[in-house]
Order: structure tokens, then C-alpha cells, then sequence
């Protein structure tokens, strides 16, 4: 059987390394007849199975595609900050899948003006797509505007639109362009409960037949190790409380939660000197944050020894995200042992179990998330919870587990 995953990048964001770590799995399961490849628009790694085009022009030609598609976004004034995209522009990675080997072509995060929202309609092989945020059943939001923004349910019209958006409607537009040539209702799989359900209720695809598979990690990188030695690798403080945060633009993407965050760090500050905040995604600020306690900024973290040893030199993990269809961070700081607090919403649901692997605060109370911290740096049975985490993590996220699970799925597609 011949897997081709088509995604955005390969490692560069959770997306990417969620897909990555699958064709990783697909390949070192020696148990399953399969042979996984990886065509990406821009490659970071070295994988021999991962492959993007060696043209000059051709990598001239996206990265032009895809600044005209940012200077067409911005035709549309929108109150939901978070990424958007029309997909517009036709590529020639339409005629690469429609001309592999492949028996069947796995879609991922595949934006960037990857593939038009046309090409996708063109393709001739068996998909299944593997849903990383709301894009596909959304207009051109990659999540709604808030859990109360049903538009992706009722139907992107004119009389429901957000007052307070103006400009071209581009969403209903590419939501209408969705409609329109994607005829064939393919295989989904989703990482949480959450999208699922989201899927499920959208107008796009609700009769789309759609499948749970979490996310794989690989357990033999993610794992616990000593604290003593991680935290000098990174020049940590041995004798203070660590509040590790982070993801890919972690204090700029305000889906990620960062300002709520502060505030719970800001409560704690006045009631102890022994924390200290950790933050991997972003850079030290030109103007340093003051929130009564130091915040040691690790910057970007590309490969995942590194973020093993980040997570294995805190103390807790805080993901206070407002929406997350999976929640990759938490899962790997629960599979190094490190429990996580996050809060009781979207795909995080399904990754901390509240009071056992870690804390799960009521949306969006940052006072929840202060108390959550407290409640595992202060507990007397952390050492049972970070076991239970590790658990967690070996019962739902091995390769093995989860690369037979797509591959059952595979052979009922085929079938």
C-alpha cells in the first residue's frame, strides 16, 4: 500500500509535526504492509521519505502566490484575528498527486497556497484528510470567532455575518467556492472529540463520514528525564517553581491565550518569590513584560529532543488556549511526565483528565487557571500524577497504536 501525505511543511508548526510524526509511525511499523511518503511545500528536515521540489521557480512562484493571497485577505476586515485563507491559486502539486503511484493521497494542513480550494475538488485518487483546525468546514477562517460563531453551521449569508466585519466577505466566498467543487464527500479524521462534533454539525460536511484518531508521539523521545540535568542544558534555576508555556508564536497568537495566562502569573507573583515563568514559541520582547515574576524566553525549539528536555525541567505546563482541535504541547508535557493545566474546552477535553494528569479550568477564567497551578505545584501526590501522565500518554499516543489505527482505516477505504 502507497501512502502519499501532502502538507503545508513537514516539521514547522503542530500541524506539520503531527503529520510528519505519522508518516514517521506509518513507516517504522514493521507490522504493517505499508510504504509512507511526505510532499511538502517547504522542508525542514532531513527525512529521506519527506520531498518538496527542487525548482527554483517553482518555490518562486509559491512563495509569490502566497504574499498576492495575504494582500487579497486583507480585503476583508475581520474582528477574528486568527489566520485566514482564500487558497486561490491553482499549482502544479495537483498534477503531481493525480500522477503518483500512490493508492491513496492523505491531506493535511495544506494551506499557504498549497492547493487551491479548486485543486482539491480536481483530485482523482482516494483521500482522506486529517482535519488540524476548522479550515475545511469554515469559510476562510482556520476557527470560528469565538465557540459562539455558528456560521460554519448555519451558512455563510449575508444576514449573518458579524456586524462589525466589513469589506469583502471573502469567508462566505471561499465557503461558497467549498460548496461548489468539493462534490466528493471523502474520509475525515479528526484528533478530538471536539472537531468532531464540529464537523459533524457544520452545513459543508456533515455528511461527510468522519473518524477519531488522536495524534501520534513518539514516546521514546517524549519521556521523562532528570530535572537536575534538563534545566542546566537551558541555564533554568534548579531552586524555583517552573511555569512552562509555549507554542509557535506563543505571545502573539492570541488563540493561544498568553494575556490570561499573565494575569494568573501576575496573582501568583505577589504570593510567593519561588516561580519563575518559562515561556519556548517566542523571544524576549524589546520591552520586558512586568508581571512580578522573571520569564525566561527559550525562543523557537525546531526539533523534539530539545522540547523533551524543555518539558522535563518544569514543574507544570499551561495551556490556556481558547481553541485547540487537538493540543499537541499538552500531550507531549503529559508523555514527559509533566502535568498540564489547561482549560475545560475544545480538543484539550480529550488530553488532560481533570485532577488526575493535571487541572482543567473553567473557559476562560484565568482565576481557574491561578488555582490550577496551585493545585498541582502544591499536591502532595504529583509524583502518582506525573505517573498517571506518562500512562496516559503510552495508552493513547504510541505510534504503533495509532499508525494501526490509520492503517485500518486505509484498508477500508481501499476496500
Amino acid at each position: 500500500m502507497l501512502v502519499l501525505h501532502i502538507s503545508t511543511s513537514d516539521i514547522e508548526g503542530g500541524a506539520a509535526r503531527a503529520s510528519f510524526r505519522l508518516n514517521q509511525a506509518l513507516n517504522n511499523n514493521k507490522k504493517l504492509d505499508i510504504k509512507s511518503s511526505m510532499r511538502v511545500l517547504n522542508m525542514r528536515s532531513d527525512d529521506k521519505t519527506v520531498f518538496t521540489s527542487k525548482s527554483k521557480i517553482e518555490k518562486y512562484k509559491s512563495k509569490m502566490k502566497n504574499i498576492a493571497s495575504i494582500k487579497i485577505q486583507r480585503l476583508q476586515k475581520s474582528t477574528n484575528n486568527i489566520l485566514h485563507s482564500s487558497s486561490i491559486f491553482s499549482s502544479s502539486i495537483l498534477h503531481e498527486i493525480n500522477n503518483s503511484k500512490a493508492d491513496i493521497i492523505h491531506l493535511h494542513w495544506i494551506q499557504g497556497e498549497m492547493l487551491s480550494i479548486e485543486d482539491i475538488g480536481k483530485i482523482n485518487k482516494k483521500i482522506i484528510w486529517t482535519f488540524h483546525d476548522a479550515w475545511p468546514f469554515c469559510g476562510s477562517e482556520h476557527y470560528p470567532n469565538g465557540l459562539e460563531d455558528k456560521r460554519y453551521v448555519e451558512g455563510y449569508f449575508k444576514n449573518n455575518r458579524n456586524s462589525l466585519h466589513s469589506g469583502i466577505d471573502l469567508d462566505k466566498r471561499a465557503w461558497e467556492r467549498k460548496r461548489k467543487y468539493w462534490k466528493r464527500k471523502n474520509m475525515i479524521v479528526c484528533p478530538s472529540q471536539w472537531l468532531k462534533s464540529c464537523v459533524k454539525s457544520s452545513k459543508l460536511m456533515s455528511k461527510w463520514p468522519v473518524y477519531l484518531i488522536p495524534h501520534a508521539l513518539p514516546l521514546n523521545i517524549y519521556k521523562p528525564m532528570s530535572r537536575e540535568f534538563s534545566r542546566e542544558i537551558f541555564n533554568l534555576p534548579k531552586d524555583k517553581i517552573l511555569i512552562l508555556f509555549g507554542a509557535l508564536n506563543a505571545t502573539s497568537d492570541k488563540r493561544k491565550g498568553w494575556s490570561l495566562l499573565t494575569k494568573a502569573l501576575e496573582k501568583i507573583s505577589h504570593e510567593y518569590s519561588s516561580y519563575e515563568a518559562v515561556v519556548f514559541g517566542s523571544s524576549a520582547p524589546v520591552e520586558p513584560l512586568k508581571i512580578g515574576m522573571p520569564i525566561n524566553y527559550v525562543g523557537r525549539i525546531y526539533d523534539d529532543q530539545t522540547l523533551a528536555l524543555l518539558y522535563s525541567a518544569a514543574d507544570v505546563m499551561v495551556v490556556p488556549s481558547y481553541m485547540e482541535s487537538f493540543g499537541q504541547t499538552a500531550s507531549e508535557a503529559q508523555s514527559c511526565g509533566l502535568p498540564v493545566v489547561a482549560f475545560d474546552s475544545t480538543g484539550l477535553k480529550d488530553i488532560v483528565l481533570h485532577k488526575k494528569t493535571g487541572y482543567l479550568a473553567k473557559p476562560y477564567y484565568w482565576e481557574d487557571i491561578y488555582k490550577g497551578i496551585k493545585w498541582v505545584v502544591l499536591n502532595d501526590d504529583i509524583q502518582n500524577i506525573r505517573k498517571k501522565s506518562r500512562l496516559r500518554s503510552e495508552e493513547l499516543w504510541s505510534p504503533d497504536l495509532v499508525s494501526g489505527q490509520y492503517y485500518d482505516l486505509y484498508k477500508k477505504l481501499l476496500s
